[in-house]
């Protein structure tokens, strides 16, 4: 198990790097929605 201290570090990270990937999957779904309305 990882000490405390590297433990929070690492979940600190991972919520900064969060709204990110929020936006790059909002962006990559709202392209696949494009897409669909496109062929229709």
């Amino acid at each position: 198990p990882l000490p405390i201290d590297q433990d929070y570090s690492a979940r600190d990270d991972i919520m900064k790097a969060r709204p990110i990937e929020r936006r790059r999957n909002l962006a990559s779904c709202l392209k696949l929605v494009a897409e669909m309305c496109a062929r229709y």
